[in-house]
């Protein structure tokens, strides 16, 4: 015959002891985290693909700033060889470039005795269009 109390206080190894208050905790927590580390993607994507537009921007403004001064000292050399065109927007050996000379007359300082040659002060603006984005840069000259 079998002893009464023996099978009452024995536990069963598949039963889990579990307070009633963390049903589902660790599925909330985990999920949360998901979702932090989610955003935490997506804007940093963001970030990047704007930066990205950045630099590319930044490239092309520059480019233009080198091939507009590099125009306005192309056109500076070749007033000095008496080969440029004086008053007119002139289309220059880069491509999307351009140089306009503009004579401001006679220098200040300089003589206005008629028998030496004048001192002529001249504005000369080069310019440049590459990629939607334009540039310009003027500087000063003087010939004699």
């Amino acid at each position: 015959m079998a002893c009464p109390s023996v099978g009452k206080n024995i536990v069963k190894m598949s039963q889990v002891i579990r307070a009633d208050d963390e049903g589902g905790f660790v599925l909330i927590a985990t999920l949360v985290s998901l979702l932090l580390l989610i955003i935490l993607g997506i804007s940093t994507t963001t970030t990047t693909n704007i930066e990205l537009q950045i630099a590319g921007n930044d490239k092309v403004n520059t480019t233009n700033s080198y091939v507009a001064e590099g125009t306005a000292y192309e056109a500076a050399q070749m007033l000095e060889d008496g080969t440029a065109v004086i008053g007119t927007s002139t289309p220059a050996s880069g491509s999307g470039s351009s140089y306009i000379i503009v004579d401001k007359g006679i220098a200040r300082g300089s003589s206005l005795n008629m028998t030496i040659s004048q001192v002529h002060m001249y504005d000369i603006t080069g310019s440049a269009t590459n990629n939607n984005s334009s540039d310009s840069i003027t500087i000063g000259f003087k010939k004699r």
